[in-house]
């Protein structure tokens, strides 16, 4: 992965040129919890936003990390 401080899209340029910047988020969800998160989670995907765009979406599902120190 390349990291900086400009825009992810100048990594395009000269190919394409975009005013853009993507935003990578991650969330944690235990999975009791899941459900709703992911029925909230609909209601947003659903909401017209301008300019606003999904790219991507992946679901994992992981162990709880019991010996690592920051878990």
């Amino acid at each position: 992965m390349y990291e900086s401080a400009k825009p992810m899209a100048i990594l395009y340029q000269p190919l394409a040129i975009y005013n853009d910047t993507f935003i990578l988020q991650e969330y944690f969800i235990p999975k009791p919890c899941f459900q709703q998160w992911y029925d909230q989670l609909k209601l947003i995907i659903g909401e017209k936003h301008n300019h606003v765009f999904l790219l991507n979406l992946t679901i994992r599902f992981v162990k709880k990390d019991q010996t690592t120190f920051l878990s």
